[in-house]
């Protein structure tokens, strides 16, 4: 740990996969032989053919590593355009909803490579297990991706934030976007700390753009209004920081999707009257983790869903998501896709239609 400590000792990048290692490994082996050879030639005498280095046998062995070599040189080639086309070209609007327990994060891959965290998980003790260390940040290098455009963070509770800290202070954050909410938690201040360190842009609330368009993606930020802190004193109900939780819609062609965070029914009853028919949208994430003080009749006619996501946990006795809540939506016949029981969900639209593919299938 102490040499670990060092600086340059290490450094994070994103993670190769068994292909990469193989070639990686296969390819300086070819080198090292080659560097063998090359020194063990004898300057004058010449070996018995099939003999020693200069015979024909290690010709042949030469000549094996510099065909051994020049394949491991193209196939790496080709995995570097495949990634670089996963990455950068392709022309999808992405959505993941990373199976972070009970919590919440989802990660927006726009067309052509521009990516967005909309919350990082997390528990309430960072030292005790780190969502962003040890689920977030693992999945986010296993895409190849080290640069986050926008992170997202719907309301300060711990269970969205926490795991956001890691990410601010390991990868390439573009901007940090929050509702301004005033919170004094030693997590959010680790997260201030991290953006001021590594020069993170934090547009105030009141300048956050309210339509901004992006690769033919609109992001729409739909609640909460401009002046909920200074109602919160004479609304109780804004003094719940669930109720305040920022809302988006990201719509791409024909296609679009709402992240609503955590709020509860006063809220949803005041966006529904602020967006009316921009709640429209083919694909809702369960407010609040399907929890039965949201999810209400309201909302869901507002928004007139195809289908459902939620992000839980599903622990015996925690009420989330409520049985209440499903039966709800299996009224509506909506296909409900939830992280507990699916891992991670993929969801992916060319702006005309979606898919929904779930990690673990058979649920």
């Amino acid at each position: 740990e102490w040499m670990a400590r060092l600086p340059f000792a290490a450094a994070r990048t994103v993670t190769p996969s068994w292909v990469e290692v193989a070639l990686f490994y296969t390819a300086f082996g070819c080198v090292i032989h080659l560097l063998q050879r090359r020194r063990g030639r004898p300057a004058v005498a010449e070996p018995a053919a099939g003999e020693g280095p200069g015979g024909a046998g290690g010709n042949r062995g030469s000549g094996f590593a510099w065909v051994l070599l020049a394949l491991c040189l193209l196939a790496a080639a080709a995995d570097a355009g495949f990634w670089f086309h996963q990455r950068f070209r392709h022309r999808e609007l992405r959505v993941t909803l990373i199976d972070v327990g009970q919590g919440s994060a989802a990660l927006i891959e726009l067309p052509g490579g521009r990516t967005l965290l909309v919350d990082g998980g997390g528990f309430a003790d960072n030292a005790a297990f780190d969502v962003g260390a040890a689920v977030v940040a693992p999945f986010l290098w296993s895409r190849k991706i080290a640069t986050i455009d926008r992170l997202i963070l719907t309301h300060p509770n711990s269970d969205h934030l926490n795991g956001l800290v890691f990410i601010a202070e390991n990868f390439n954050v573009g901007s940090l976007w929050t509702n301004g909410e005033p919170w004094h938690s030693q997590p959010y201040r680790a997260l201030m700390e991290a953006a001021a360190a590594h020069g993170i842009d934090r547009p105030p609330f009141g300048a956050l753009p309210r339509r901004s368009l992006t690769e033919g993606v609109l992001l729409e930020v739909l609640y909460p209004p401009a002046d909920f802190v200074e109602r919160r004193e004479s609304e109780r109900w804004r003094r719940d920081p669930n109720n305040n939780s920022l809302v988006t819609r990201f719509s791409y062609g024909d296609f679009s999707i709402i992240l609503p965070g955590d709020i509860m029914r006063p809220a949803e009853k005041e966006l529904v009257a602020m967006a009316g028919s921009r709640l429209r949208a083919n694909v809702l994430v369960a407010p609040h983790h399907g929890s039965r003080t949201s999810n209400s009749e309201d909302l869901l006619e507002a928004v007139q869903p195809q289908a459902v996501l939620i992000s839980c946990a599903g622990r015996a006795g925690s009420g989330l998501p409520h049985p209440q809540v499903i039966e709800r939506f299996a009224q509506r016949g909506l296909p409900v896709f939830r992280t507990d029981r699916h891992g991670a969900i993929r969801l992916v639209s060319d702006g005309k239609g979606f898919s929904i593919e779930p990690f673990i299938r058979g649920e």
